[in-house]
């Protein structure tokens, strides 16, 4: 299992949050943040989840100035599992019956320069 929480990333030259084949990922109250002089945050997006297994959450963000998506799942493997708008989360499930092609992540990368 694997959680990120309260990061703020200020410049990053690809995704600013990229987690790679991880378990249970969660993304809590983190932000990617254009600073004044600068014309982007993030070249490419704000959070990328990429061949990950379990449940994926993203919870209370804040992201800005991306050249990208700000949420980026590339995972044929999951699907919207619910949205609570209230709490401001989004939780990702397996689908059922959908063989998964990792037992167990272990890569989480926070990409950035400076102040991350």
């Amino acid at each position: 299992d694997v959680s990120l929480k309260g990061v703020v990333v200020y410049q990053a030259t690809g995704t600013a949050i990229d987690a790679w084949a991880c378990h249970n990922v969660a993304v809590i109250d983190c932000a990617v943040k254009r600073r004044n002089e600068r014309s982007f945050s993030a070249s490419f997006g704000a959070v990328a989840l990429r061949s990950c297994t379990g449940d994926l959450k993203v919870t209370d963000g804040e992201y800005e100035g991306y050249g990208s998506d700000s949420l980026t799942i590339s995972n044929v493997y999951h699907q919207a599992a619910s949205i609570d708008q209230s709490a401001s989360t989004v939780t990702f499930r397996p689908k059922i019956g959908t063989p998964l092609p990792w037992s167990k992540g272990q890569v989480i990368v926070c990409a950035g320069h400076g102040n991350t």
